[in-house]
């Protein structure tokens, strides 16, 4: 299973710090005032986005969090991305 990691235009700080890292943490999120379903996208210790909403009951059904994943982070004109790959 994979998906692109949501929101990560809030934390570009963060991703500068770890775009060379190769695994992420998904860790639930359920004070999230916006959504409490929400699961957060972790790169050595900085969140760096959110697994997108409307895939977050696909990757609780997939793995059990919290979790470690791979994750690829790479960039594109006026921002980043990164593309999370959970293994079973």
């Amino acid at each position: 299973m994979e998906f692109n990691v949501a929101g990560v235009s809030f934390y570009k700080d963060s991703i500068e710090k770890v775009i060379s890292h190769t695994t992420c943490s998904l860790i639930p999120e359920p004070d999230n005032e916006h959504d409490k379903e929400a699961i957060q996208v972790i790169v050595n210790d900085f969140r760096i986005g959110y697994v997108p909403r409307n895939q977050t009951q696909a990757v609780r059904d997939h793995v059990e969090l919290p979790c470690e994943a791979k994750i690829a982070i790479g960039s594109f004109h006026a921002g980043y991305f990164g593309n999370v790959t959970l293994c079973t």
